[in-house]
């Protein structure tokens, strides 16, 4: 965030040192006492007045440009002198952290040795404000009562760290007369210091070098604020990288875990299932017929686990970057009867039809991930199935326009229509749904995208709230047609890549 920068003109509100204003009810010049004041034509601004403004401007644009406030500083200390009665300047600057005052810069016309006198050892130096004896005085009358000081000697502004004959010296040879420290406050908050040298003495101090000081301050006022908005947000930003890096180290660590964790439970489950479908097909002997409900809602339960941790591992492969397709030529229909014919238990025991409607002409080989495939129509239709308490889920294949179409409908709750966009998100799962049924990863949908448009093929979502819902991909012909030079492969892996 950067300050706008403006120049703030304005009279001081006090009358400088040496200068008396008019006894009340006194005459003005050429008017008989007693006779209404004479009032005099506005006249144009003075030559010296247009260039201040002309400088005011540039000092704007710099600041707006430049947020390097040491930059600043020097070319604002520079253009100091020959402005007015102006000799130069020097600037100090509050340490917000230890509360102490460096003098940041000077003047070149005061700093550059001149016959072997300058204020260059004022460069640097850091005082305590809070310990007398380490600042000058007008510096500490300025900076405690956050108002202007102003004084004929330098010794006053520069003793310490100058001693004092060294100061006269100075003075002097630099034809100083007189000096004002103006306090630099932002926001309420004390910044710093900037002290001027003029040539005239306090009494013939002009209005208008009083406007241009305070317009100065004023100015180097805003560029401090930006520089400590700057650099608060540099440190801001700073940790958040760090804290960023750290979080995405903590990711890459969990996501290890997940895939490490996902593969040692695979295993054994998938035997568990394989060995509770030879319980149901008598394989060991006879199962007493109370037991098969049983075994078939625990067989149900292992499947879900297993989908579970096939999402969990892709969702990690994919944050790793290292989710990949093993393509082969397939028959799409034997998948999509396979998955249905799988999922028909589990519609039956929600009281619920599982259609199945493929195209009369087959479609033929299409190249496919058969294992990915398989994994987004057990999600699309598992989600039918949970989310339907009554009616139809409808699976269906077809060619539309060159397009391999396929869908899966339900008569279920369907989503509202504000969260449609967001369905395929990790983790993201609809309100009506979370209500129905509280548990669910969200991670299906967004797993299933992934993969769908990794065939080049895009996702369908469809859904009235209260009607139903339709998921599925439309994938043209030719991205999946079989390349007649292809050889099929020897065999499928039988866990996914």
């Amino acid at each position: 965030m950067v300050l706008a920068a403006r120049s703030v003109i304005r009279h001081i509100d006090r009358q400088a040192p040496g200068r008396s204003a008019p006894p009340a009810g006194a005459a003005q010049d050429g008017a008989l006492p007693g006779a209404p004041p004479v009032v005099s034509p506005t006249s144009p601004p003075a030559p010296s007045d247009l260039g201040n403004l002309s400088l005011l401007r540039k000092i704007d644009g710099m600041i707006l440009s430049n947020l390097a406030f040491g930059y600043i500083a020097e070319e604002v200390v520079n253009v100091l002198p020959g402005r007015g009665a102006l000799v130069g300047g020097t600037l100090r600057v509050v340490d917000q952290q230890t509360g102490n005052l460096e003098v940041l810069a000077i003047s070149k016309t005061l700093s550059a040795p001149k016959d072997g006198l300058s204020l260059a050892k004022l460069k640097g130096t850091t005082v305590a404000p809070s310990k007398p004896e380490q600042i000058d005085a007008l510096t500490a009358q300025a900076l405690n009562g956050r108002r202007i000081a102003s004084g004929e000697r330098l010794t006053q502004a520069a003793c310490p760290p100058l001693e004092q004959t060294e100061a006269d010296q100075i003075q002097e040879h630099f034809g100083i007369k007189s000096l004002f420290v103006y306090p630099i406050v932002v926001e309420g908050r004390l910044n710093g210091a900037l002290t001027f040298y003029l040539d005239v003495a306090l009494a013939d101090t002009s209005a208008s070098d009083e406007e241009f000081m305070q317009s100065i301050t004023d100015e180097l006022g805003i560029a401090l604020a930006n520089a400590s908005l700057t650099r608060q947000l540099g440190e801001i930003n700073a940790k958040l990288e760090d804290a960023n890096a750290h979080l995405q180290q903590m990711d890459a660590m969990k996501d290890e875990f997940i895939s490490i964790a996902s593969h040692q439970l695979r295993s054994p489950l998938t035997a568990i299932k394989g060995y509770l479908s030879m319980l149901l097909d008598n394989d060991f002997g006879p199962v007493p017929k109370q037991h098969k409900p049983v075994l078939a809602q625990v067989k149900q339960s292992t499947n879900e686990v297993i989908n579970l941790i096939n999402d969990m591992l892709s969702v990690s492969r994919i944050n790793a970057q290292k989710f990949e397709l093993t393509k082969a030529p397939v028959h799409l229909e034997e998948i999509i009867s396979d998955v249905v014919n799988e999922l028909s238990a589990l519609a039956t025991a929600r009281s619920l039809a599982l259609k199945l409607e493929l195209p009369v002409v087959p479609l033929g080989e299409l190249t496919f991930d058969p294992l990915r495939i398989r994994q987004v129509l057990i999600n699309f239709i598992d989600n039918a199935i949970k989310y339907t308490e009554r009616g139809t889920v409808t699976v269906s294949l077809s060619k539309e326009e060159g397009d391999v179409v396929l869908k899966v409908h339900d008569t279920g709750i369907g989503i509202p229509k504000g969260e449609l966009d967001r369905m395929f998100t990790k983790f993201y799962r609809a309100e009506n749904a979370r209500q129905m049924i509280t548990s669910g990863s969200g991670l299906g949908l967004f797993v299933a995208k992934r993969i769908i448009e990794d065939h080049h093929a895009t996702p369908i979502i469809e859904s009235v709230e209260g009607s139903g819902s339709t998921f599925g991909f439309r994938v043209p012909v030719a991205a999946v047609t079989v390349a007649r030079d292809t050889a099929a492969p020897a065999g499928l892996a039988l866990e996914k890549p």
